[in-house]
């Protein structure tokens, strides 16, 4: 490789080559074009190529085919002078064919006065195990929610079975109606179309409960969107209503009118509130049927980080006690009998992931009041 000079006293060239030759980090210097001028041990240990052989490439060369758009992107503004430095992550291949990830962190040294003329001077860390970490940890918890959705879902089989049953029910006695009315020496074809009708609108209905039960139990990862969160509390409502008053637990909505749109993923919201609804209604489970009752209420608040629509879950139940607002939501945590502790540490890692917060205040006179505040789509 041609050795770079640089207008620097021998003490600091010295002290620069010490530093070149046994930094445990990789440095390169490349030239205009990408291609290597020199080469420390680290970064030739790191790749596994030898100096002599890196002479013959380029760092685009040894970048991922998927990963040179960002990085020749980079590079045209470092030769136009838009920039001066770069950082970038991305995926290295070895020379045996492994598959590293580096950070990447650059700085332009111009030569004399010729313009697009420079050594581009990189330092470059393998960050592959603490990618390898982020992966799995993110894995684990998408994991780790789904098997909450499915444990969620499975306390609430005989709601579900109860939801579908009731408009198969219906299907079943608008068919046999139907059948009646045909059946008469002078069939009556208004009633028939009516019968009709009504199963055409109890079949579409016991579609809708299939479909958010599916959704709920989807494994897909987030996707946010335009999300009405008045519709995210009318669905869960729907699926969870029925199983909430067989336990005698009503419930009253306070939504208020024209709530704006946030960006989110309605599927993980609605994990949020069936979980903080059925922990509404276990707090209930001790208390007088006429004090089981739970308030659900939406609306805009203007709070710290701006205004956000904010939803509030009130119970008149057991209550707080302590430090229980805040270690409700550490993992493991529990102050259920059977309880995994897991609900609303998820729960919570939803919303922080939405750019929002959750927190749980104690009531005035009994129960308490889960909250969950959502920023605005933008």
């Amino acid at each position: 490789m041609t050795q770079p000079t640089f207008e620097q006293s021998g003490a600091a060239a010295g002290r620069w080559q010490a530093f070149f030759e046994n930094t445990s980090v990789g440095i390169v210097i490349t030239n205009q074009d990408g291609r290597f001028v020199r080469a420390n041990a680290a970064y030739q240990h790191m790749l596994g190529y030898s100096e002599r052989e890196l002479a013959h490439m380029s760092y685009i060369d040894l970048t991922v085919e998927a990963d040179r758009k960002g990085n020749l992107l980079l590079a045209d503004e470092l030769a136009a002078g838009l920039r001066q430095s770069m950082q970038i992550q991305k995926r290295y291949r070895r020379k045996d064919g492994q598959i590293i990830w580096v950070n990447v962190s650059g700085n332009i040294i111009p030569l004399g006065t010729s313009p697009g003329s420079y050594y581009l001077a990189a330092v470059v860390q393998d960050v592959t195990e603490r990618k390898r970490a982020e992966d799995a940890l993110r894995e684990a918890q998408l994991e780790l929610a789904h098997v909450t959705r499915v444990t969620t879902l499975g306390e609430l089989a005989a709601s579900i079975a109860h939801e579908v049953n009731q408009p198969l029910g219906a299907i079943i006695a608008d068919a046999s109606a139907c059948l009646n009315w045909l059946a008469a020496e002078q069939p009556n074809l208004d009633q028939v179309r009516d019968s009709l009708r009504a199963i055409v609108s109890d079949g579409e209905r016991a579609a809708k409960v299939l479909t958010r039960i599916r959704a709920l139990l989807s494994r897909s990862r987030v996707a946010h969107q335009a999300c009405d969160v008045a519709c995210v509390i009318r669905d869960v409502l729907a699926v969870v209503g029925s199983d909430l008053a067989r336990q005698s637990v009503s419930i009253h909505t306070e939504l208020a009118q024209g709530l704006p749109v946030v960006m989110a993923d309605p599927i993980q919201l609605q994990q949020v509130l069936l979980n903080l609804l059925l922990n509404a209604a276990e707090a209930s489970k001790q208390l007088p049927t006429d004090r089981r009752r739970v308030r659900v209420a939406a609306g805009v608040e203007h709070l710290v980080d701006g205004p956000c629509v904010v939803v509030a879950v009130q119970d008149a139940g057991v209550g707080l006690s302590g430090n229980d607002s805040e270690r409700l939501f550490e993992p493991f945590y529990t102050t259920k009998v059977n309880g995994l502790g897991m609900g609303l540490s998820i729960s919570r890692s939803i919303i922080e992931s939405h750019g929002g917060r959750l927190w749980a205040t104690a009531n005035a006179d009994h129960g308490a009041t889960f909250h969950f505040a959502l920023p605005l789509a933008r």
